[in-house]
């Protein structure tokens, strides 16, 4: 029998094949197959099979993993972000590393079933507005956190088991960052526009966005965008200042505490400048003399919109007041328009 929730009492070989196969799974009669990775287990049910010795019903901590696993940067059978660089986190997907492998030393427990959430999401989310970033309007880039401050998420795993082994960073004091190809930066609350953490006086925060791009990120190109969560970012501890300046963080060497953000890791995003224009160069000068100039123009990304007008201004160095022009851009005119310039 399917089930969205499998129960904690009296659970049958039946809702466990039947509710993994609902998922695309590929289970069968055979046991060991619902422990398997093609199983379609969702990942993010905190109740779910692990990796653990113990050959009775798991506790709560149990389910965390087992002490060989934690200390790794494994909690509920998922890979975190633990002792990876930064230029790394791209890569830190949560992977469901943690499966039982059989056998006395990590058995199958179909006991590990009992409360298995077939929809079950993590306590943190992450939302990209949009994957079309302006790099000429940094608040384009705008992330929502959804962070389950309540504990109204009984199902889903717990993230902030991740944050730190000490304990030492949570939710609570985590600030929101940016990894972007090789480049990282701290991310701005959009409500105080200041730095702080998800939790800043009392409030908690979900909206933050870029404060800039760095001339290096200034090209319309395809980049992956990683979203993820640390406890200092003003060079703190020997920390890296995120909140400073962007840091190029291709060659560091270090490893980095903290935790990516699900649903906001290795984002592919599209950099390209969003302009109310269409963006024109002078490519060539002809008949400079000192009465005045020729200079053509062409548009590089397609041509204007019918009726638009560019007002081109035009000033030298030796010539305090400049000439100003405009040119009329209309259906079937000029693509290159040549234009002539008199000083005056």
């Amino acid at each position: 029998m399917i089930r969205d929730i499998i129960p904690s009492q009296n659970v049958t070989w039946a809702d466990i094949r039947d509710t993994l196969n609902s998922s695309n799974g590929s289970v069968n009669n055979d046991v060991s197959t619902a422990f398997k990775i093609t199983s379609g287990i969702n990942k993010w049910s905190k109740h779910k099979p692990i990796n653990h010795p113990s050959l009775f019903t798991l506790t709560e901590d149990e389910f965390a993993g087992a002490n060989e696993d934690k200390l790794q940067g494994i909690f509920y059978g998922l890979k975190g972000a633990n002792n990876l660089k930064l230029n790394e986190l791209h890569n830190a997907t949560y992977e469901y590393v943690g499966l039982p492998k059989g056998g006395s030393g990590s058995p199958y427990r179909l006991g590990d079933f009992r409360g298995y959430d077939k929809y079950a999401k993590p306590n943190l989310i992450g939302y990209l507005d949009t994957t079309i970033i302006d790099w000429s309007a940094p608040s384009s880039f705008r992330v929502r956190l959804d962070v389950d401050t309540t504990g109204s998420n009984t199902t889903g795993v717990d993230i902030s088991r991740f944050l730190s082994l000490d304990g030492s960073l949570t939710f609570e004091n985590a600030y929101p960052c940016i990894l972007v190809d090789g480049y990282a930066r701290a991310l701005k609350n959009e409500s105080t526009g200041s730095f702080t953490p998800i939790k800043y006086d009392g409030t908690w925060y979900s909206r933050f966005i870029a404060p800039d791009f760095n001339s290096a990120l200034q090209v319309d190109k395809e980049r992956t965008v990683t979203v993820f969560l640390t406890q200092h970012i003003n060079g703190e501890n020997g920390s890296i200042n995120l909140a400073n300046s962007w840091q190029d963080v291709s060659q560091l060497g270090s490893t980095y505490a903290g935790i990516t953000v699900p649903e906001c890791i290795g984002i592919t995003c599209i950099f390209k400048r969003d302009l109310p224009y269409k963006p024109f160069e002078a490519y060539q000068f002809s008949n400079v003399n000192q009465i005045g100039f020729n200079v053509a123009f062409r548009f590089t990304d397609g041509l204007p919109d019918t009726n638009l007008t560019y007002e081109i201004r035009v000033s030298s160095t030796e010539v305090n007041v400049p000439y100003i022009t405009t040119w009329q851009y209309t259906v079937g005119g000029q693509t290159n328009p040549t234009l002539n310039f008199k000083w005056i």
